[in-house]
């Protein structure tokens, strides 16, 4: 018998605009943090977010994410009062000392972006490289949905 190794953390991308949204799914994918196409979260797997993103599973993808994507994430991506994420600003506004360590307690799920003070909650990302597929069908066919693997080289696109 193999094991498979729980999540210990999400990352979820808006893929769809809101216009024609329920009002449910709309007051959901506030209280995420994403507002507008192409944003990324990344939360932990809690039952609670996992309803969340299943709610909203029409409007974006979301799957497991590894340290190395988000340490990329917040390398590259990563904004606190309209600057870079740093090693220096992590380390002055929260009890981690450097992204590496910040983006390990991330991948866990024993931290969040919002335990540094000052930063955004969710990255602005770029359209991914050749494209989501169709935005209307799941994944695999498609590019909406829960994905097992392949998120990490999606954001790698988007970065």
């Amino acid at each position: 018998m193999t094991e498979q190794k729980q999540p210990n953390a999400f990352a979820a991308v808006l893929v769809r605009g809101m216009m024609a949204s329920r009002a449910k799914v709309r007051s959901t994918l506030k209280i995420l943090g994403l507002s507008r196409k192409n944003h990324c979260i990344v939360v932990p797997a809690t039952v609670s977010f996992k309803g969340m993103l299943l709610l909203c599973k029409d409007y974006l993808t979301w799957g497991p994410v590894s340290a190395q994507t988000i340490e990329q994430l917040l390398e590259k991506r990563g904004e606190a009062r309209g600057e870079k994420l740093s090693d220096d600003y992590v380390s002055r506004h929260s009890q981690f000392k450097s992204l590496k360590e910040l983006a390990a307690a991330m991948a866990e799920g024993k931290a969040s972006l919002s335990g540094v003070k000052g930063s955004q909650p969710a990255f602005r990302l770029s359209p991914p490289r050749k494209g989501f597929g169709s935005i209307k069908k799941p994944f695999p066919k498609g590019g909406i949905g829960f994905r097992k693997e392949g998120l990490d080289s999606l954001i790698a696109r988007m970065i």
